[in-house]
């Protein structure tokens, strides 16, 4: 199971933010460690997106690849899913993804109107 350290709105190893927690935040930014043949990795945002916002590509999620071990080796993953609370990164040779971590910072969208 990859090791997943939430930075944003709250500081946690393993604990997602409540929803309580992301009220009035846009953002969740967490650190990912995948290990040995993690084939998909869930990061809970607890934002709560509405489905015409999923449907429209939200929440933007952004990935940087971070050095573990001097090496910044993007493991090799993509977005396989994205709900109202979770992002899926499913993780294609899981075999070559350990301990390359990456950074994820998901976005919820923000406008004066909503």
């Amino acid at each position: 199971m990859a090791i997943i350290t939430y930075f944003y709105p709250v500081s946690s190893v393993g604990t997602p933010p409540s929803k309580a927690a992301v009220f009035g935040h846009n953002k969740v930014i967490a650190s990912i460690v995948p290990e040995l043949y993690d084939s998909a990795i869930v990061v809970t945002h607890n934002m709560q997106i509405p489905a015409a916002d999923l449907a429209a590509g939200f929440p933007e999620v952004e990935i940087l690849p971070l050095s573990l071990l001097g090496s910044f080796e993007l493991a090799p993953s993509f977005i396989s899913s994205r709900t109202e609370n979770t992002v899926v990164f499913t993780v294609s040779d899981p075999a070559s993804s350990v301990d390359k971590q990456f950074l994820a910072t998901i976005t919820r969208p923000q406008s004066k109107f909503k």
